[in-house]
């Protein structure tokens, strides 16, 4: 029986509020199956890019994004095959050649921050809000061997600055009518 993507459960949110940033932050979602792979092939986020071809140069700012099976080596990378490829990889995050999931179990821990291009971040905002995570696979070539463990959502915390000062003076005209 194959899990569908609907049943996946949220394991990592995709923060792009911060300009040529990508920070992907752990939940504390369960996966969706077990499966153990190669650390350097790594776990895939399909469909996270727009169909656009910039290669991805990214500089780690920070981070300890690992399998929550694993201890981090503090220095996850990104990749992107390119071509039509529209994915993004996360690879050489643990502290051993080796990465595992186990199904009902916290699947990720931590967070990381790469520094990206402008147009890698542009690629980034303007691909889907969300999609599947696969493991062990790097591109979409390997889709057809990996295993479904999650979902990743692109997800911001604060509201947009001209959004948050309309409200705050929607606020202010309010209390100062409710004194008079």
């Amino acid at each position: 029986m194959s899990l569908s993507s609907a049943q996946a459960a949220l394991l990592l949110m995709v923060d792009l509020s911060v300009e040529d940033r990508i920070t992907i932050n752990a939940t504390n979602g369960l996966s969706s199956a077990t499966v153990s792979g190669s650390d350097f092939t790594g776990f895939y986020l399909e469909n996270f890019f727009e169909a656009d071809n910039n290669v991805v140069s990214a500089t780690l700012v920070s981070g300890d994004l690992v399998s929550a099976q694993d201890v981090s080596n503090l220095s996850p990378q990104l990749f992107r095959a390119g071509g039509t490829d529209t994915g993004l990889n996360v690879f050489s995050y643990t502290a051993g050649p080796f990465s595992s999931f186990v199904a009902g179990q916290t699947a990720f821990d931590g967070a990381a921050t790469w520094a990206v291009s402008s147009a890698v971040y542009q690629d980034a905002l303007n691909g889907a809000l969300s999609g599947d995570i696969w493991f062990p696979a790097d591109d979409d070539s390997d889709l057809s061997t990996a295993t479904l463990i999650g979902q990743w959502v692109v997800g911001v915390d604060v509201p947009e600055a001209p959004t948050f000062a309309l409200f705050s003076l929607l606020f202010f005209a309010f209390s100062r009518s409710r004194k008079a």
